[in-house]
C-alpha cells in the first residue's frame, strides 16, 4: 500500500476522493431513529372518570376491566395504575402473540365490560405501547395571561396549527389549567324543594347545550328549530 501510493499518487489521491464522497452521501440518507424497529406486544387502556378519587377508580373501572381482561390468553403480566379521575390498565403479552390480534381481543373485552362502568365514565382509549410514538418535540408557552386564557390559546390557536405540520402524528398539551365555573347549592333551598344535586348536576349538563328541537314545515319551506343554551361572550344574562 506504501509503495503503491508513493508510484501511483493521483489514483490514492482520487480513490480517498471517492471515499469521502461516499461516505458523505451515505451521511445524507443515513436516518435517524432513537429506538430500534422493534414490536412490543403491549396495550395500555386509559379510562377517565371525572371527579372520582383513586379508590373509587379502582373499584368502579380498573377491577372490572382487569377481571375481563385477565381471561383473555396469552398474557404474560397484568398490571394497574388507579389515580384521581384516570384508571391505566397495562396489558403485556408473550412476545409470539401478534400485537394486532392482541389489541383486537383487548378492545371487544373492553366493549363487553363498558355496559357495566359508571355512566359518567369517558369511553375507554386503548393505544398500543410504542416507543416511536414518544414525543421528540417539547413546546413550552409561558405568557402573561391568565391561566385559563393561556389554554385555550395553546389548545384553540398553537394545536391546530402545529397538528397540520407534515408528518405530526398526536400533539398532546400537557398541563394547564381549564377554565372551571364553580356552583355552591344553598343546602336550605335544596332541601324545601326537595330536589337532589344529582338532578341540578344534570340540569347544568344539558342546558349549557345547544340542542335540536325539530323541523317546522311551513309550506314550501322547511325551518330548523333548536334550542340555543350554550354560554356567549356578547350574551347578557342576569341572575
Amino acid at each position: 500500500m506504501v509503495e503503491l501510493s508513493i508510484k501511483r499518487p493521483v489514483f490514492i489521491t482520487c480513490l480517498f476522493v471517492l471515499i469521502m464522497i461516499a461516505g458523505f452521501l451515505s451521511l445524507k440518507s443515513l436516518s435517524v431513529d432513537l429506538f430500534p424497529d422493534v414490536t412490543f406486544p403491549i396495550v395500555a387502556v386509559n379510562t377517565t372518570y371525572p371527579g372520582a378519587g383513586p379508590s373509587e377508580v379502582e373499584t368502579l373501572v380498573t377491577k372490572p376491566i382487569e377481571d375481563e381482561l385477565a381471561s383473555v390468553s396469552g398474557i404474560k403480566t397484568l398490571s394497574s395504575i388507579s389515580q384521581e379521575g384516570v384508571s391505566i390498565v397495562i396489558v403485556e403479552f408473550s412476545l409470539a402473540i401478534d400485537i394486532k390480534y392482541a389489541e383486537q381481543q383487548v378492545r371487544d373485552r373492553v366493549a363487553k365490560v363498558r355496559n357495566k362502568l359508571p355512566d359518567d365514565v369517558e369511553e375507554p382509549i386503548i393505544r398500543r405501547v410504542d416507543p416511536a410514538d414518544q414525543p421528540i418535540l417539547s413546546i413550552a408557552l409561558e405568557s402573561t395571561l391568565p391561566p385559563a386564557q393561556l389554554f385555550d390559546l395553546a389548545d384553540q390557536v398553537v394545536k391546530p396549527r402545529v397538528e397540520q405540520v407534515d408528518q405530526v402524528g398526536m400533539v398532546e398539551i400537557l398541563g394547564g389549567r381549564k377554565r372551571e365555573i364553580r356552583v355552591e347549592l344553598d343546602l336550605k333551598k335544596i332541601s324545601e324543594h326537595e330536589i337532589s344535586a344529582s338532578s341540578i348536576r344534570q340540569s347544568l349538563g344539558t342546558t349549557g347545550k345547544n340542542t335540536p328541537a325539530g323541523k317546522l314545515d311551513r309550506g314550501d319551506t322547511t325551518n330548523v328549530v333548536r334550542t340555543l343554551g350554550e354560554y356567549k361572550r356578547d350574551r347578557k344574562s342576569v341572575v
